[in-house]
């Protein structure tokens, strides 16, 4: 599907309670996490950062996004409607998802559906943090830049993200450097 297509899903997108706009949920920001979560490495490395420290996912994938498009990642934007998406909507589909038994087939269906209810409110996650990042800056981003060495801003991208985190910063250096060229790397 074209992303400027008449039929591209679109929603109403409040960053901010004083204005709403419309932002599509198909984005440059929802092509590249699908593409890089879809690495082990980075999954695997994302969700033991999501359970140890209760780091975002999706935040963690816009770090690369920004670092790609030679964008530092602020943390001192106002993050409050992704929190709020995230604790009212993202953590209790995941919670009800895991609360079903996985050796009970009958629960299988409907933790297949909860499943897919987790993923649309991700992408939905995903658009708050696209509008909010794209209007931190003029300039398009939906397409790289080139200047400062790619892995280092996307390792310093993931630094700030983390210095948000309690603990945090204690994060395992070799699993920094390794997310850090696998969300670097263009594929």
């Amino acid at each position: 599907m074209r992303a400027n297509a008449p039929d591209t899903p679109k929603t109403n997108v409040s960053r901010n309670p004083s204005r709403s706009i419309l932002v599509s949920l198909d984005n440059p920001l929802w092509n590249y996490a699908l593409t890089h979560y879809a690495n082990p490495q980075v999954r695997d490395i994302c969700l033991q950062w999501q359970n140890e420290f209760d780091a975002d996912v999706n935040l963690l994938l816009a770090c690369g996004w920004l670092a790609q498009r030679q964008r530092g990642f602020d943390p001192d934007l106002d993050f409050n409607a992704i929190n709020s998406w995230r604790a009212d909507i993202v953590i209790p589909l995941r919670s009800a998802r895991n609360g079903l038994d996985k050796k009970h087939r009958r629960q299988n269906t409907l933790r297949e559906r909860i499943l897919q209810l987790e993923l649309q409110a991700e992408r939905y996650e995903i658009s708050l943090i696209y509008a909010l990042l794209s209007g931190t800056e003029k300039e398009d981003l939906s397409s790289p830049q080139e200047a400062m060495e790619t892995v280092s801003l996307c390792r310093r991208n993931l630094l700030d993200y983390l210095s948000r985190l309690d603990g945090a910063l204690e994060v395992n250096q070799a699993q920094l450097n390794l997310m850090a060229n696998c969300l670097a790397t263009e594929m």
